[in-house]
């Protein structure tokens, strides 16, 4: 992005805080929107600033594109998937099993019709992730977080995505203090250890570790 210097004379000084407080305010209203389009969810902040949330997205979609008795054929099986589709391999008691990319449900439909389309044959794994504790639901809106950076990288334009906002947002779902749920002070861990930026070739390891996470959700 190109930014233009402005110079202004100092008769013009009260012109320019005019330009400078339009600027911070047009800044304030595109984050905000930014914030709703590119991590929303219902999550909201009580006057004790304690994170609530309500209603997550708990169902997930994997596409499996092969499952295989040796890493030899599932690495053989990456090679021919798309490089624009987030592929890679998951073992399980000794078989290797390709899978395409981590998505909403919604999403995930899509991508398999868009895959089909193609003569790509891929089998849906569909997840039905608990909302019994806060934990649980904390843990999905995470995930769900993170499969926006994921779906964006699937885009033919994008090279990388920034974290920052992610973990910023992350944390105000997780909270700063421990929490005695392993689990969720697990994926804490995680996230705050993520790169500054995710790109196409370091994307995969990152969707590994949150199917792992909802693996034993399948359904």
């Amino acid at each position: 992005m190109r930014y233009t210097r402005y110079e202004y004379k100092k008769h013009r000084k009260f012109k320019f805080l005019c330009v400078i407080s339009i600027i911070v305010g047009v800044s304030i209203v595109i984050g905000l929107y930014f914030s709703k389009i590119v991590f929303k969810g219902d999550v909201n902040i009580n006057s004790s600033n304690e994170c609530i949330v309500t209603n997550s997205n708990e169902n997930f979609m994997a596409l499996q594109f092969g499952y295989y008795a040796n890493k030899e054929n599932a690495d053989a099986a990456v090679n021919t998937i798309p490089s624009k589709y987030n592929s890679y391999i998951i073992e399980n008691e000794n078989k290797y099993r390709v899978v395409i990319g981590l998505y909403s449900e919604d999403d995930g439909t899509k991508k398999l019709e868009e895959l089909t389309s193609q003569g790509i044959n891929v089998v849906k794994i569909n997840f039905k992730f608990p909302n019994d504790t806060i934990e649980q639901k904390k843990i999905s809106k995470i995930t769900e977080g993170f499969l926006i950076i994921s779906d964006k990288l699937e885009e033919p334009d994008v090279k990388s995505v920034k974290t920052s906002d992610y973990k910023t947002w992350c944390l105000k779902i997780i909270g700063s203090e421990q929490s005695s749920n392993d689990e969720l002070n697990n994926v804490k861990e995680y996230v705050d250890n993520l790169p500054d930026e995710i790109d196409k070739t370091n994307v995969k390891v990152h969707l590994k570790y949150f199917y792992e996470i909802i693996e034993k959700y399948k359904v």
